[in-house]
């Protein structure tokens, strides 16, 4: 075992060396971080909580809970059958949500680009991205079919827990149902089916010669040829205290500005061998050796 002085001179030694090489790097290190890479970036996941922040503001003013006294039932619901309703509730919906992910999945790796023989690789959609398309629908039927049988065989106990959700969100959910249940089911399957095209459609296919990158949040692809490569690199944070690697990010720097990482493409936790691989076959066939860069958090 090495000791923890032994070691924080042994990374010490290698950040120094590093520090010593050009700053080509990173150059491309700020690049990769702008809008030259594909799919998510920091910012739509920034965006994201922010805007369910606001759909719960402007629905709490446009279907504001009715107040104490206002034809509210003179109990409140049942605890056995708060917790009964939300593991119902809960419990479906990870079952139906992971069964139409899988679903998904087989769908997406059928309907989706195929890697062929004279590839280097391809990177599809990955695995945790499907979760997140089949969320909204099954969210929807569960709701419809777990109410429809708490309203069904619990009419009383499910009339008081709707007041007290509503008291606790500020939103009269049974009203916003009766106003919004058709355009909410028709608009979640239709912004369901525009994300399922979206992920289908987010690849990266490294060819023989080229690199072909379809985006998250466009149709369509783009060519991008090996000899017109700039510069390509391993990137790997390191943690100067502990000494210890965090995941590696591959980035690809062309000519005309594009840049490929695999942070923000269709690569999910993918093992360093497979990256390395990926790195070497196209700095041969570029011409340009792959630089491993050792980058302080």
């Amino acid at each position: 075992m090495i000791s923890t002085g032994r070691r924080t001179r042994h990374w010490s030694g290698r950040l120094a060396r590093i520090r010593s090489r050009p700053p080509l790097t990173a150059g491309v290190r700020r690049q990769a971080l702008g809008g030259g890479a594909v799919g998510l970036d920091p910012l739509t996941a920034f965006l994201i909580p922010v805007v369910i922040a606001l759909a719960f503001t402007l629905l709490a003013r446009r279907f504001p809970a009715r107040r104490s006294g206002e034809s509210a039932p003179a109990r409140a619901p049942a605890k056995t059958f708060r917790i009964g309703f939300g593991a119902a509730y809960f419990g479906l919906w990870l079952l139906t949500s992971g069964a139409a992910a899988w679903v998904l999945l087989r769908a997406a790796a059928w309907l989706g680009p195929h890697q062929q023989p004279e590839d280097i690789a391809l990177f599809r959609s990955p695995y945790l991205l499907w979760p997140l398309v089949a969320m909204a629908p099954t969210l929807v039927g569960v709701g419809f079919l777990v109410e429809g049988v708490a309203r069904r065989y619990w009419p009383a106990e499910f009339e008081a827990y709707q007041v007290e959700e509503s008291r606790r969100t500020g939103v009269d959910w049974k009203r916003l149902e009766k106003r919004l249940e058709k355009p909410i089911v028709v608009g979640v399957l239709i912004l369901d089916f525009v994300l399922f095209l979206l992920a289908l459609d987010f690849w990266s296919r490294f060819e023989h010669d080229r690199l072909v990158v379809s985006r998250f949040w466009s149709f369509g692809s783009t060519v991008h040829l090996y000899r017109d490569l700039d510069a390509i690199a391993l990137y790997r944070d390191v943690d100067t205290r502990s000494g210890r690697r965090r995941q590696p990010s591959l980035v690809l720097k062309f000519r005309d500005g594009f840049v490929w990482d695999s942070r923000y493409s269709p690569v999910m936790s993918e093992k360093e061998a497979v990256l390395r691989r990926v790195g070497a076959s196209v700095g041969r066939a570029a011409g340009h050796s792959i630089r491993e860069e050792f980058v302080r958090p």
